[in-house]
Formats: C-alpha cells, structure tokens, sequence
C-alpha cells in the first residue's frame, strides 16, 4: 500500500463550477479513449515546449517546470529519501504510465538538476450535478529534506511548487476539484501551506459481524454475483446513479478496470447486485480481504435500499463461509450509504488509518460553490490510491 504523504502533503481544492459540459455518453467515450493517452515515455523531453519559472535563493537557483520523461529515476529517489523506502516499479508504472485518466506532475529542480519537490495528481472524470467535469486526486507529494530549509513557509519550495501545478492544471476548463486524505500532522501543514480545509462529512468507519450480516437479505429479488471484467454495464449503472452522487469520481468501466483489475500490488472481488428483470447493476462493491475481515474499498448503490442489503448480505455470507468475522466500510458520515450500513448491523468503529479527507479551500471555477462542493462531495477509499 502506497502512502501519500509528503512532508507538506496531500491536497485537495474545491472550486465553484460548472465544468465543460460533456454529456454522459461523450464521457463515456472519452474514458474509453484516454485509456491510449500518452503514457510517461511519451511525455515531451525537458525544453520542448514546456513552461518553466525560476526561483532564486541564497542557496542556489531553483526551477519550476512539468515533469518530463527523463525525470522519472529522479523522483523515485526523491520518493525514497522523503519516505524513507522505495516505491515499487510495478505501482509507479500502474499509477502514472499506464493510467488512462492522465496523471500530470510538477517537480522543482536545483540548478544541479536533482528533483528536490514534486507534486502530482490524478485526474478522474467526475460528475458534477449530472453534467462531466474533472476532479484532481492529489498524490505522492514531497519535498527533499535536506531542502526543506531553503525557503520557509508560504514560500518554500513544495508551497511554490503546489501552486506552480495548480495554476497549470486547474480552471473551468481543467479540472474545478483537488482533493486528498493527509494524515493529521500533514493536513495541519497544509492548512498554514496551502489553505487545506478538511471535508465537513468527515469519516464513519462502520464495522459489522459477517454472522449477523449475512441474515439480512430483505426482501429483493436481486441477482448478486462477483465479476471479473469491467463491462459496459458499468457505464450505465454510473448514468443512472448520477442524481444520487451529484458530486463524485465517475465509477464506470474505465475507472473499475483501472483502479481494481489493474491494480499490481491488491487483489480485489468486485460484487454486483443486477435487478431480476433487466439485469442491469443496481448495487456494487469492491471488497478487499484481509485476515479475519473483508473491507469494502468502495460501495456505490442507489438509494433505495433493498438490493444494498442483498448485496451486503451475500458479501457477509461469503465471508463467513471463508472463517472471517468482520465486514468493514470507510464512508462519509451522514451520506445515505452510511445510514443503510447501520440499519443492517454495522456499527461505528475507530478509524484504523487516520486520514483526514480535505481539500483546498479555494474556488477554481466561478460557478461551483465551495460549501456546496464540500458538503456534496462523495468517497470512499477507491478514491484514494492507498489501498
């Protein structure tokens, strides 16, 4: 598991927008076709093109530009110095070369050419009242330590170089959204740096017993089964949800494929619930085993709660079969995903990893509120890239 941490890290913005308006079926298609966007080794060599902004310093010049291809040793050893371990290949191949979604970076450099920032994101179509925009997921952020000390605060250099990414990949027409789950000493940091402000929803951490769970079916006639491809029946359950997540990461093919079959570090067991009479996904999980417990990574339903309980319920028996005890969800509180989970059984638990869902506190678009954003926003752990 990849831990997104930095030194000054993990961000999110929330912006006031309308975002470019794309009906569902143009971003169906879309995702479909970034899955051929250029990957790293494609990405243009330094000086081709590329903007740049120099800072100057007592100890040195420093240069803020895009990461270019020939960087990529380079911000794995900063990645190692910062987190005190290496990343492994397979993760940085699945998160930034063989992305469909597109992931752009930032790195400051010294005039020794040794990456010492860097600051990336993933970009996700999203939803956004019905209508497509983006949203940026921000990730593996950091600083060297040894520069740490260069300039200080504001302006420092993982501050000059967070907002150096923001004002080239955000906008109207960019993506509206920055969001991120910082650890609490990370958060506090950038609440002075960069003005994050944590999600009003905030956490529940539900945990039910597989044993009790497994014996409140309801009354539906839906169909659940596991799947082990990401069909375009995914792409229509993700249509016909949007109403109920007006503000969220797109779950459609594109996106279950990536994020749970292509994963190259977890294994996965993506669970529907399909109605008797059409077959179409009515409810979905993705649910990650462990030791004694299975932990839903996400879940994504309609509101109507009957086929959640089926699906929960044949999850919970499955496990139960298997000799585990817990079934275990991360969700906003509140949300009415959250409110079915404990009509069924589950109960709040301490959080286990003490993120702090957040965002930054600023509008990159003059037409999405950032209160109404912040109170909207949907998510699970699938929306983070740390299990």
């Amino acid at each position: 598991m990849c831990r997104t941490s930095y030194s000054d890290q993990h961000l999110n913005e929330a912006t006031r927008g309308r975002g470019p308006e794309i009906s569902c079926h143009e971003a169906s298609c879309l995702a479909r076709s970034q899955r051929q966007s250029a990957p790293i080794a494609h990405m243009p060599p330094r000086g081709e093109g590329m903007m740049e902004e120099r800072i100057e310093t007592t100890q040195g010049k420093f240069f803020l530009r895009p990461f270019a291809s020939e960087d990529e040793d380079k911000v794995l050893r900063l990645w190692a110095a910062a987190f005190h371990k290496d990343m492994p290949l397979p993760l940085w191949h699945w998160k930034y070369v063989a992305n469909p979604f597109g992931a752009p970076m930032t790195v400051c450099v010294s005039d020794a050419e040794e990456i010492v920032a860097f600051f990336a994101a993933i970009r996700y179509p999203a939803f956004w009242k019905g209508r497509q925009t983006f949203m940026l997921h921000a990730v593996d952020n950091m600083s060297h330590p040894a520069y740490r000390g260069v300039l200080s605060g504001r302006k420092g250099l993982f501050a000059r170089t967070a907002d150096f990414f923001f004002r080239c990949h955000t906008g109207p027409d960019k993506s509206v959204f920055v969001y991120g789950y910082p650890g609490i000493r990370h958060f506090r940091l950038g609440q002075y740096l960069l003005g994050y402000m944590a999600l009003p929803r905030g956490i529940s951490f539900l945990r039910g017993k597989a044993k009790n769970i497994r014996k409140k079916r309801g009354l539906s006639f839906g169909i659940v089964e596991v799947v082990k491809t990401a069909s375009e029946d995914f792409d229509h359950f993700c249509r016909t949800t949007a109403r109920e997540y007006p503000f969220a990461v797109r779950r459609d093919a594109a996106f279950i494929r990536w994020r749970f079959l292509e994963h190259p570090l977890q294994k996965y067991h993506l669970w529907v619930c399909r109605s008797f009479g059409t077959r179409r996904i009515t409810a979905f999980a993705a649910v990650h085993r462990e030791e004694g417990r299975a932990r839903l990574v996400d879940l994504w339903a309609v509101e109507v709660e009957r086929d959640t309980r089926r699906l929960l319920a044949e999850i919970a028996s499955d496990l139960a079969r298997t000799g585990g005890e817990f079934l275990e969800c991360w969700l906003p509180s509140g949300h009415f995903l959250s409110n079915h989970l404990r009509t069924i059984g589950f109960e709040e638990a301490p959080e286990p990893f003490g993120f702090v869902p957040a965002c930054v506190n600023r509008s990159f678009h003059p037409d999405l509120d950032i209160s109404w954003a912040t109170r909207n926003f949907f998510y699970t752990l699938a929306d983070a890239d740390l299990l």
